[in-house]
């Protein structure tokens, strides 16, 4: 158990270490790709998008100038942590992690604040609907349809699953003991998605 999480612990520093390049390119990418989601959600008009695009820009100056920071001195510390990594480490990593996002919500809502208040009664509509679909596809995903044909639990089996896929995209296929364990792992992860 402990050299799974050492392992998936060193997986993560891998990742970020080969993906500079891809993710100075993802990042770069952002702003035009939120605003793209942001437009298939409302059909936006000229001066919506004007208003989202110098939003999302300000907001991406913000993000780089005070929270690319912080996420490099966390994942310094990460990267320092003795090995073996404990489940207490990996527990507040995963808090840290949960807390990062309340400075992003706080500097977004006065953005979000600001298109809503141009909204017409159609892209209101509009967004209701996609919403409506995503939120089927969530159900989908998550199992939760299976609830009415008797299934147990769905969460725990699509969150499994998801475990599952991630280790095997990671460590090749797995046996029937470790996929039970990642079932028990699957049941003991906090309620969060």
């Amino acid at each position: 158990m402990r050299a799974l999480r050492v392992l998936c612990a060193a997986l993560v520093l891998a990742l970020f270490s080969s993906g500079c390049s891809s993710l100075r390119i993802g990042y770069a990418a952002m702003p035009t790709v939120v605003a793209w989601r942001i437009d298939r959600y409302l059909a936006l008009d000229d001066d919506q998008r004007a208003l989202v695009g110098e939003r999302i820009e300000a907001l991406q100056r913000w993000h780089r100038a005070t929270e690319l920071p912080r996420y490099s001195a966390w994942l310094d510390r990460m990267a320092s942590v003795p090995v073996p990594v404990s489940e207490a480490t990996v527990a507040g990593w995963r808090s840290e992690l949960a807390e990062a996002w309340v400075p992003l919500a706080s500097r977004v809502a006065p953005d979000l604040a600001a298109l809503a208040l141009t909204l017409r009664p159609e892209q209101i509509a509009r967004m209701s609907a996609r919403f409506a679909e995503s939120n089927r596809d969530l159900r989908r995903d998550w199992g939760l349809e299976k609830r009415a044909s008797g299934s147990s639990n769905p969460v725990l089996e699509a969150r499994t699953e998801r475990f599952r896929e991630r280790a095997e995209f990671f460590l090749g296929s797995l046996g029937g003991y470790q996929v039970e364990l990642l079932r028990r792992l699957a049941a003991e992860h906090p309620p969060t998605e």
